[in-house]
């Protein structure tokens, strides 16, 4: 058999057909077909709220109000595990969804709004005995 005017035998396609049939590695690893074939996509809906938001107002702890060299006002909030967060106006608080609506030197007052109802809370300065 000639092809591109190389001369084959049957000897040769044999040899080379049995060589390929065999191979000691495969040339593409084989898939799991019960795997899907692309990563699933994260819902929109599994979004996770800030740290500030996850705990009732009531389990947030304010422990300090500072100002900075241009005079404004802002707010240090512990949540219960400790960790301290800078809170400034307009800032979200609580699993009400509270909103940060002034900072002054006693506290900080929020606002909250529940059955179309909307109410404004201060939150004062606790001191530790």
């Amino acid at each position: 058999m000639k092809i591109n005017g190389i001369t084959l035998t049957i000897a040769t396609l044999f040899l080379t057909s049995s060589a390929w049939s065999s191979p000691s590695m495969p040339l593409h690893p084989k898939r799991n077909p019960f795997q899907p074939v692309a990563a699933p996509v994260p819902q929109p809906s599994q979004h996770k709220r800030p740290p500030l938001e996850q705990y009732p107002l009531s389990a947030l702890k304010l422990t300090a109000i500072v100002t900075n060299m241009r005079g404004e006002l802002f707010a240090s909030v512990e949540i219960p595990s400790g960790v301290g967060f800078k809170v400034v106006r307009g800032t979200i608080l609580g699993e009400s969804s509270a909103r940060v609506i002034e900072i002054s030197p006693r506290g900080i007052l929020v606002e909250e709004g529940s059955h179309g109802e909307v109410v404004r809370r201060e939150i004062r300065l606790r001191s530790e005995p």
